[in-house]
């Protein structure tokens, strides 16, 4: 049977059933039952908000500020006392309305009749063309239950128990599958208090037996995209040096008869290899984002090969940092070839600029966790 499920202030709507004196906890409402070959709809909802008063609107502000539902209502938008709600219960019933009394009923407009709601009740029968008609009362409720405790009535409930002890055997199967068979699927949960803490929760899976990396498969679609790579390499190069050639000889056709005077764009050409204002810093930067970028890929290269896990306590912070550490060299070349170009060939500076690109971006990043610390951002944050 089809389950209805309704939300208010982001409490789902809660029914409570009892059977042999106990009381059960169930969220939504069926939407009818089957009894004796019959259907019957449950046409008539009757609804409890319950709802808490508060005293001071600052605390209820505090409080609501924590829900993802609209309780603008409640929230302390206007001085004075006020409610919140903290309960939402629902009561199904099946009752059969005259569509001919009501009808001509306006909105919100009360029902002629007192609806006697019980829920061990129904008449309301399913028949072909017949008009179905929907109703509901609201009952507010003032509870002594407070905005923080609104769920406990959730996180209490219990599901129906199996009435015989299911003996559960690994090792032993007894439900062999037959045609129109019948199929039921149980369940049971045991909590189990461990010393186990949450970081090490995932040691037992890192550990498992059995995973294996393909290495074969690995290596042989690494050699088949660098073969395509080289191929697609050879071809590029062919194609620059066929049209580098054909520029230079256009090149010398075009310098003769360069006796007009330039204009346009022409007059900004020889700007392009204009060297920076602030070369040191571009260097610098260019260092640091080869090593940024190179601890980067090969991290992530070395995650998609199994050597490193998220999962893995510290492991994968400590392969970065050991990555970052020897990429150290890569933008240290990076940064010194790039100022040696910039320079026309001269390296004089370059061990400036190797202490720079060594020290800049963790200086930048110890000052800006002090910043997140302290408040305030230091000298160095704010120069750069």
């Amino acid at each position: 049977m089809y389950q209805v499920n309704l939300i208010l202030d982001n409490l789902p709507a809660i029914r409570y059933t009892t059977k042999e004196d106990l009381v059960h906890h169930w969220t939504g409402y069926p939407i009818g039952v089957n009894l004796r070959d019959s259907y019957f709809i449950f046409n008539h909802l009757k609804f409890t908000v319950l709802v808490h008063k508060y005293e001071e609107p600052a605390t209820v502000a505090a409080a609501s500020a924590t829900s993802v539902g609209d309780t603008s209502a409640f929230r302390g938008d206007r001085d004075g006392p006020g409610y919140m709600v903290v309960g939402f219960e629902v009561v199904p019933c099946s009752f059969p309305h005259d569509a001919e009394s009501i009808k001509n009923l306006k909105p919100r407009e009360k029902y002629p009749t007192k609806i006697q709601c019980e829920p061990t009740t129904v008449s309301m029968e399913l028949k072909e063309k017949q008009p179905l008609v929907f109703t509901y009362e609201v009952s507010f409720v003032e509870s002594d239950i407070r905005w923080p405790s609104r769920w406990d009535a959730y996180l209490k409930m219990e599901g129906a128990k199996y009435p015989t002890k299911i003996q559960c055997e690994p090792t032993t199967v007894s439900m062999e599958l037959k045609e129109k068979q019948p199929l039921v699927f149980t369940y049971e949960v045991s909590f189990v208090e461990s010393d186990i803490r949450w970081p090490s929760r995932w040691d037992a899976y890192l550990k498992m037996e059995g995973a294996k990396v393909h290495w074969f498969s690995i290596l042989n679609s690494l050699m088949v995209i660098a073969f395509l790579a080289g191929i697609v390499l050879v071809i590029l190069l062919r194609t620059v040096r066929r049209d580098l050639t054909r520029y230079e000889e256009l090149d010398k056709e075009a310098q003769a008869q360069m006796n007009e005077e330039l204009s346009g764009w022409k007059l900004v050409v020889s700007d392009v290899f204009r060297a920076p204002s602030n070369p040191t810093l571009l260097c610098v930067m260019v260092g640091d984002g080869v090593q940024i970028l190179g601890m980067a890929v090969v991290t992530i290269l070395f995650a998609a090969l199994g050597f490193m896990s998220p999962a893995s306590r510290g492991a994968l912070v400590t392969g970065m940092l050991f990555i970052y550490l020897v990429l150290g060299i890569a933008a240290g070349y990076a940064a010194v070839r790039l100022w040696k170009t910039i320079k026309y060939g001269d390296h004089s500076g370059w061990m400036s600029i190797s202490w720079k690109v060594a020290c800049f971006f963790p200086v930048v990043a110890t000052n800006r966790r002090g910043e997140r610390r302290c408040g305030a951002g230091g000298p160095i944050f704010w120069l750069v």
